[in-house]
């Protein structure tokens, strides 16, 4: 799919929160595509805006639009000049009928007609062409000429004054792997977003590429604090360098996730979705989680760093990683991490794209701990019939290539987790039956609802595990149970020169056993974010990493590394070694 078409549903996402999640990879679809569920999901949201606060469709989608901080609500004020006139007619009628008027979802010739909602209403020829009439009159008559030329292929709204400039700021953010923000261009920022160090550690100089968190200290950092530790200076009694004398045989490890989008946690919130908690200060946030791609690895189960949430409104819970458990070990680690996280990422994607934007260096940089994880992208795609999925061959071989590529880039004495795929069964079992939060005012969209929405768009982000057909989502369990198998051959027959390498089943079913021992009140629909149905929320990922870390303890301990002897001393002198932000 290209970048161009990327954006423009991105845009949508911005306006609708879209109700779907691999925004790099959805493809176009039929029907209208993500078209036709970015309109579904803005006049789903608007009409139970207005019902909750007794107004209009209009004024409550300038209400909503109002919200957005700029540009954004300038985008929104011009999507609404451009479309409001021909919904007006319409706008008590249910979100199908209004996209289908409107021309964003319509029916191809051989495919089913695709509804989110019940029937209610029966298409008007009559009330069609008033709209059109009054659509005319109030629209500039090139926006109109445009509306009309696009016709059933939907109206490109990334070609709207005041819009394009969105389209193309999100069209780069989305296609970046590596910070954006980067002065001296060694791969890390002392900026957050825009794959900054919310992704990777803090630049403590982005002015000099010889200075980044992971690095074999220049001459102990004697004098400046080159790997970005917040450990510098000389022990005048001892004749020796902090650096050395407390990380110098602590044997110090970076912690880096290759991954999909549950590495880098991709979360819509649904508080975005749900008209009754739409509020004047509930967008605020909007540019910066858009600027993060929706993903939030400062939160993350391989790469968390918070504390607590600096967004409480949007997402909360409780953060553990695996990388505080190694900083926690051995504080000579500090700032270590990066997470390269690809929503979409598959086993092709790992090695053409997510190797590639790694920051290591064999002979200046220290070793890693490095997770593989692409938890079910290999079988997850939009074919409502579940075909189309990664085989046994082509996983081995991708495997193999971005094995090769690390034992290249890896210093010598590194580590290699690979986890295995989920079985996303859990998803169906324990969300179909429940509301979505596009439908929780009215209680009139489930899941079920949804996934049958998505895969008749063709556009689900996993059509074989979000799907009503049980003998679809056991196939796909089965290719996923293979491809765990071809992970777990190659960490016990192949060797490389500059790491180890082990299999980790996956994480999640211990999660969501753990969770549901915790008795009454943790059931597993609470461990899955709700917007998208489909990933594992803050909760589950928090379990995720305490899972992964009895594991290694138990499978591979030395994978952790050694207890430093020195982290009381480096805690006494150095403090929170210049934090995180």
């Amino acid at each position: 799919m290209s970048f161009k078409f990327k954006a423009r549903f991105l845009f949508y996402i911005v306006w609708a929160s879209v109700l779907i999640s691999r925004s790099e990879a959805i493809p176009k679809g039929v029907n209208g595509g993500v078209f036709c569920l970015g309109c579904t999901a803005i006049v789903s949201v608007n009409q139970q805006l207005a019902e909750y606060h007794n107004m209009s469709f209009v004024e409550s989608f300038h209400k909503l639009c109002s919200y957005f901080p700029p540009p954004l609500s300038d985008g929104c004020f011009i999507l609404g000049k451009v479309f409001l006139p021909m919904v007006k007619p319409y706008q008590h009628s249910s979100p199908d009928v209004i996209c289908q008027k409107i021309k964003q979802c319509y029916t191809e010739k051989g495919q089913p007609e695709c509804r989110a909602y019940p029937k209610r209403d029966q298409d008007s020829t009559k009330t069609t062409a008033r709209a059109k009439r009054f659509a005319y009159e109030k629209l500039p008559f090139l926006l109109f000429e445009e509306a009309e030329r696009y016709g059933k292929l939907g109206f490109d709204i990334c070609s709207l004054p005041g819009i394009k400039k969105i389209c193309q700021t999100v069209e780069y953010v989305f296609g970046k792997d590596k910070p954006i923000l980067d002065v001296d261009g060694d791969r890390f920022s002392s900026f957050e977003s825009l794959r900054g160090f919310a992704w990777r550690g803090k630049d403590c100089n982005d002015f000099f590429s010889t200075h980044y968190p992971g690095r074999k200290p220049i001459e102990d950092d004697v004098l400046f604090d080159s790997n970005c530790n917040g450990i510098h200076g000389f022990n005048l009694p001892k004749l020796r360098t902090w650096e050395d004398l407390l990380c110098g045989k602590s044997s110090p490890q970076g912690t880096i996730a290759l991954g999909d989008s549950v590495t880098a946690h991709f979360r819509i919130p649904p508080e975005w979705l749900t008209a009754t908690e739409i509020t004047e200060h509930i967008f605020k946030d909007l540019w910066f989680v858009l600027t993060n791609e929706f993903d939030w690895p400062m939160m993350s189960g391989f790469t968390g760093f918070y504390n607590k949430s600096d967004w409480p409104q949007i997402i909360s819970g409780p953060v553990d990683s695996i990388y505080k458990h190694i900083v926690e070990r051995n504080l000579c680690n500090h700032r270590d991490y990066q997470n390269i996280g690809k929503n979409g990422a598959d086993s092709f994607t790992m090695n053409d794209v997510l190797v590639e934007a790694l920051a290591r260096n064999n002979k200046t940089d220290r070793p890693v701990l490095l997770f593989y994880s692409l938890v079910g992208n290999d079988v997850c795609n939009s074919n409502p019939h579940g075909g189309n999925m990664t085989t046994v061959e082509e996983m081995r071989a991708n495997a193999l290539k971005t094995l090769a590529s690390l034992d290249n880039i890896l210093p010598n004495g590194s580590h290699v987790a690979m986890i295995g795929l989920a079985d996303g069964r859990v998803l169906f079992d324990a969300m179909h039956n429940r509301i979505h939060p596009i439908g929780m005012l009215r209680k009139d969209v489930t899941y079920a609802q949804l996934y049958d929405f998505l895969n008749c768009l063709q556009i689900s982000p996993c059509a074989g595990w979000l799907n009503t057909n049980a003998s679809v989502r056991n196939a796909t369990t089965k290719r996923a149970t293979a491809l765990s198998g071809v992970l777990q051959d190659i960490a016990k027959t192949q060797k490389y020169k500059n790491f180890d390498l082990a299999f980790i089943t996956n994480f999640i079913e211990k999660a969501i056993k753990i969770w549901n021992d915790m008795g009454e009140g943790h059931e597993t629909w609470q461990l899955i974010e709700p917007v998208d149905g489909f990933h594992p929320d803050q909760n589950a990922l928090a379990l995720a990493a305490t899972v992964l870390v009895k594991t290694m303890e138990t499978e591979a301990p030395h994978f952790l590394g050694d207890v430093n002897p020195h982290n009381a001393m480096i805690k006494k002198l150095f403090g929170d070694q210049g934090g995180y932000k």
